[in-house]
């Protein structure tokens, strides 16, 4: 009844599985709606707009503010969008929005509201070491932001953040399912794979609420960094898994820095540049400013994002 499928954001080969999927699902006759990492509860409005197609492509990546809301290329997502919308296929925003997410991360799940506490599950489990040594993996040592460098209330306020995160999506994909789903719907969750793999996040959290099957598929590529074939997968890593080709970069245009905090008014330093990067080419390094790209300014994340989208 519940199917999440993990995704890199910029691989489009996973996003490719996406749509192979739903696409599949139709095809038998299911009746398919879609839950959706990249959007908060509060942006439903601009979601049912879009499939009832009252918004053109462009006034929706505008109204739904892709770009500030979600950092990754609209075209990673395009043609699942369309497909949803030529389909009447519904979507739902499932994600917590950031302040809720920066209450629990600052504060804890006590310092919520009563419509934001309606919104997650009714409780919500920190207890697996297996799901704590996952997240601490998940951040290499080389990254400009590594746990080591925080102390231990503000890695605990990061995993509060990531289980957040884990059982909002699960729980909104389940309302959503059981208010708007007929008893043989299905809710395809496009989500990160972080969220996905081992069943330690989203389903763990949501697995008490629900008795229904929950089910995952990860798409894994054939070959390794070193463009060896990929032998085998633990069977643990997900339900089903989906072979792919590697993929060597996002595919679309992105700049390659990582920024501390915001830009704008009072913009941050780069505090990281990837090596081969169109940042790395044209001279950024650790410790620029950002101000414009092609002599336009960048008065904040957003603008850049949808500049270098245009490219």
């Amino acid at each position: 009844r519940i199917l999440f499928i993990g995704e890199e954001h910029t691989n489009d080969e996973f996003h490719r599985v996406q749509l192979r999927v739903l696409e599949a699902l139709v095809a038998s006759g299911r009746e398919v709606l879609v839950g959706l990492e990249m959007f908060p509860w509060t942006q439903q409005a601009v979601l049912d707009d879009w499939i009832a197609g009252r918004l053109d492509e462009p006034t929706f990546v505008e109204r739904s503010q892709w770009y500030e809301t979600w950092s990754h290329h609209w075209g990673h997502y395009r043609d699942i969008f369309l497909y949803a919308q030529r389909q009447k296929l519904r979507m739902y925003g499932i994600n917590a929005p950031r302040d809720v997410v920066r209450t629990v991360r600052a504060k804890g799940f006590d310092a919520l509201d009563a419509a934001a506490r309606e919104r997650m599950p009714p409780s919500l489990d920190l207890t697996s070491d297996e799901h704590r040594r996952m997240f601490t993996a998940s951040f290499s040592a080389d990254d400009a932001l590594h746990l080591t460098s925080l102390n231990a209330e503000q890695r605990e306020g990061m995993y509060r953040a990531q289980v957040t995160w884990d059982g909002a999506m699960g729980w909104n994909a389940k309302r959503a399912l059981q208010q708007h789903g007929g008893p043989k719907a299905i809710m395809v969750v496009l989500i990160g794979a972080g969220h996905v793999t081992y069943g330690l996040g989203s389903e763990r959290q949501l697995r008490p609420h629900f008795r229904e099957r929950i089910t995952s598929l990860v798409p894994v590529a054939v070959r390794d960094a070193d463009n060896a074939p990929v032998a085998s997968v633990r069977a643990s890593y997900a339900n089903f898994i989906w072979g792919v080709p590697r993929a060597d970069g996002p595919g679309l245009p992105v700049l390659g820095v990582s920024l501390s905090g915001r830009i704008g008014p009072n913009p941050t330093q780069v505090i990281a540049v990837d090596k081969a990067s169109p940042a790395a080419a044209a001279g950024v390094r650790v410790g620029d400013v950002l101000l414009a790209i092609d002599g336009r300014p960048i008065d904040s994340m957003a603008a850049l994002q949808r500049q270098t989208a245009g490219y």
